[in-house]
């Protein structure tokens, strides 16, 4: 695994997310990239398991704000890389996916937890990974 090619595997799938969110389950995906960055981050590991980049273990990361409320935010985490995906639900301006530089992440998270590999993909989750997957292979039309 080199990173060009795991910035270039996460910049797709990012790019395949901003194309076919629309068609997964609205339930999880009707505000994209906002509120689902845990299941998000769930999809990707998969994805970079599979394209050869090993396992990325999950962190959650949490803040209270002045008003008592938490605020959650999920990303991948390695070997001193960031994977983050679904951090511009927060200030709109999209980040580099990939990163070394952790302030971003712990300004605004400061308590995190990181957790193992995710194993096998949740079955429910299985419909949307082959829609994200059949938009990365050509998108919508490919068969």
């Amino acid at each position: 695994m080199t990173t060009d090619t795991l910035h270039q595997d996460v910049q797709n799938f990012r790019e395949a997310l901003d194309a076919c969110h629309g068609d997964l389950d609205p339930t999880v995906f009707v505000h994209f990239p906002r509120g689902c960055c845990g299941t998000v981050s769930e999809l990707l590991a998969a994805f970079l398991k599979e394209q050869g980049h090993g396992s990325w273990p999950y962190v959650c990361g949490t803040r209270c704000e002045e008003d008592g409320r938490r605020v959650t935010h999920a990303w991948l985490e390695r070997d001193g890389y960031i994977i983050d995906i679904t951090r511009d639900q927060f200030d709109r301006q999209q980040p580099e996916l990939v990163t070394a530089d952790r302030s971003w992440h712990d300004e605004r998270f400061p308590d995190q937890e990181q957790q193992e590999d995710f194993g096998e993909l949740r079955s429910e989750l299985c419909d949307a990974y082959a829609r994200i997957k059949k938009e990365i292979e050509g998108g919508s039309n490919a068969t």
